[in-house]
């Protein structure tokens, strides 16, 4: 199946140009351009926040995806959009830490990496 990459962690831009879908925006505009791709059938591969309150702040976000059948996926449509209510209710009205940007794409990219390898260990 064809998986792609929605970003707006340049490093991941940088490092998947073919597979990487940049994305204009803070981490909520991400997640609803992830939250659309479900609706046309595309499916998560990966938790679109990571495990850590502290990652809810960062503004930057991939999201790992795969392509579906055409119908949307019943789990992937209930994760993203309880993703995005969570995002929303812990931000408030609070804007993300645009301060330590870098490090938030070091440990995005980092999430990354160990779910593609993840993925590649379990094709083999």
């Amino acid at each position: 199946m064809h998986q792609i990459l929605l970003t707006n962690n340049e490093t991941a831009i940088r490092a998947f140009p073919g597979k990487s879908i940049p994305v204009e925006g803070d981490s909520r505009a991400v997640l609803r351009a992830v939250r659309d791709r479900v609706h046309t059938g595309w499916k998560l591969l990966t938790h679109p926040l990571a495990a850590s309150i502290k990652m809810l702040h960062s503004p930057v976000v991939s999201v790992l995806m795969e392509e579906g059948t055409g119908a949307p996926d019943a789990e992937s449509l209930a994760r993203i959009e309880s993703d995005i209510l969570t995002l929303d209710t812990v931000l408030g009205q609070r804007d993300f830490d645009h301060r330590n940007k870098d490090a938030y794409q070091f440990v995005d990219w980092n999430r990354m990496q160990s779910a593609l390898n993840e993925l590649n260990r379990q094709k083999g």
